[in-house]
């Protein structure tokens, strides 16, 4: 006897769920169990799945209604709206520094976050100079884009929490340097004291400079 009141509130808590896609599963239980389905429950079943068809044919109605109306370059123009917004405001200028002692590429995990980037997570060790180990905490992917030009490229990177100290290490007057006019520093504020976003390889600077140079000419 107790069996049967647990089964028929197990019974009854499931038909109380939202939803309709468990009635014909709970009616073939019912019929074989002989259990009793009050028809207000299963009036109140019908219905939600009768809105939620209803929905469904105007959303479809609707998105057939957008294709007819609105133009491809309609189209184009919106997606370039939300390229340019993510350029806004989904990118960030960030300091990198070429070492061609190494081939990886090393990304701050502080940028990472703030730019919350999807990647990989990793859990391992890696030793250089003079034995000091450095915890690699994971892998993503980054777009880089020049400041000048249109050039970018996909590259990616471990992450890790601090690439190295500040660089230069002081601050200096460029005023009394005499730069050619002509010549546009990749990066502007070279002068200034500043943490370092990126790590990047010698594998890096050759793509870097073979495409950069090839978008040029």
């Amino acid at each position: 006897m107790t069996h049967e009141v647990k089964g028929k509130e197990q019974y009854t808590g499931l038909l109380r769920k939202r939803g309709s896609k468990y009635l014909s599963d709970l009616i073939g239980v019912s019929s074989q169990e002989n259990y009793e389905i009050e028809e207000e429950s299963v009036y109140e079943l019908e219905q939600r799945l009768s809105s939620a068809i209803s929905l469904l044919s105007e959303y479809e109605d609707f998105q057939i209604q957008i294709k007819l109306l609105v133009s491809d370059s309609e189209i184009d123009i919106q997606y370039q709206d939300r390229a340019d917004f993510q350029s806004n405001y989904y990118t960030w200028t960030s300091k990198g520094y070429f070492v061609f002692r190494i081939t990886i590429i090393l990304y701050s995990s502080n940028l990472a976050n703030i730019l919350q980037l999807k990647g990989t997570h990793l859990d391992f060790k890696v030793v250089g100079l003079n034995l000091v180990t450095t915890k690699i905490e994971g892998r993503c992917q980054v777009k880089v884009q020049s400041h000048h030009t249109g050039f970018n490229t996909i590259i990616s990177c471990l992450v890790i929490s601090d690439i190295t100290g500040k660089l230069p290490e002081y601050s200096f007057d460029i005023s009394g340097l005499e730069i050619p006019k002509h010549i546009r520093n990749a990066d502007p504020s070279f002068n200034k004291c500043s943490k370092i976003d990126m790590l990047l390889g010698a594998d890096c600077f050759g793509i870097f400079y073979v495409q950069l140079k090839l978008s040029l000419e």
